[in-house]
């Protein structure tokens, strides 16, 4: 067996500063010099870690910090129209203030509004952000937590700026299905965290020659499976989807419910039907592992 090694004292480099988010003030010189000091203790530094030695913060920090699962995406997109009316947009509102204050560490989110006639628009609206991890997850720090908390003000900064919008609840078209599109984009830029779709809306696509309001404005039976074979339908795949605002109290409401099941499941996300709601009166849209 071989002998223990002796904790090494942690060395400070030479001429660093914190500059702000993940930036460090290099050494003085010409861009990218090390300066002598700097390179010993990175040498030194380098053959404790390889023979197992570095000192115990760092070792627990680094190996916490890659076990720690990568945090959850949260795509949000807000239903503006005009079928939005004051008491569903402060209901809607409610629901991604809850969803922001759930916000850890790890998670991005992302805002859009949902598109009036195609994924492409000159006025829509998109933002997005991240809470960057903590080095060690099991102990943030003051610096950490202040980060998370920017984010989240952020968010709801944002989130202002929509609903507070001269346009919002006044759109005169909802096109749920360029908004998917746009949302598949971001899952592709996930970068490994599982992904909750949220739709706050009544899930009433108004666009294209399909008024889902109407009895007779339902796509036809084969539609998904039409426009599946055509690469129509996103990818979404592994997505939970949650719904705030839809009513399936009506027969309407119910193949309106049963149409967007069917699309995502075709989509290859999930749509649970505890998750297709009115409105939610919990701490947060959950049942997502989230």
């Amino acid at each position: 067996m071989s002998a223990p090694c002796r904790a090494a004292p942690a060395f400070p480099t030479v001429a660093s500063g914190w500059l702000g988010r993940g930036a460090f003030r290099g050494t003085r010189g010409r861009p990218g010099a090390t300066s002598p000091a700097n390179a010993f203790v990175a040498l030194l530094t380098a053959l404790l870690a390889a023979a197992g030695c570095a000192p115990d913060a760092d070792r627990t920090g680094t190996a916490d910090a890659a076990a720690t699962p990568p945090g959850r995406q949260y795509v949000v997109a807000l239903d503006l129209s005009g079928s939005q009316n004051d008491a569903r947009l402060a209901e809607s509102r409610r629901a991604l203030d809850r969803i922001i204050q759930k916000l850890s560490y790890g998670d991005r989110i992302v805002l859009l509004r949902v598109h009036q006639r195609q994924a492409q628009e000159d006025d829509a609206l998109r933002w997005a952000d991240t809470v960057p991890r903590p080095r060690n997850p099991a102990r943030p720090t003051s610096l950490d937590r202040e980060r998370l908390e920017a984010v989240q003000r952020a968010a709801s900064s944002v989130a202002r700026t929509f609903y507070d919008a001269e346009a919002a609840g006044r759109l005169p078209t909802t096109d749920l299905f360029a908004t998917l599109h746009v949302a598949a984009e971001f899952m592709q830029d996930a970068a490994g965290r599982p992904t909750t779709l949220v739709l706050l809306s009544d899930m009433l696509q108004s666009a294209h020659g399909i008024e889902m309001s109407r009895p007779d404005g339902m796509p036809p039976p084969d539609w998904i499976d039409r426009n599946r074979e055509r690469g129509l339908i996103p990818r979404l795949d592994g997505a939970c989807v949650l719904v705030v605002g839809a009513d399936p109290t009506s027969p309407n409401g119910v193949a309106v419910r049963e149409f967007w099941t069917r699309y995502f499941a075709a989509a290859g996300a999930r749509l649970h039907p505890e998750n297709y709601r009115m409105l939610w009166t919990g701490d947060a849209p959950g049942g997502c592992g989230g």
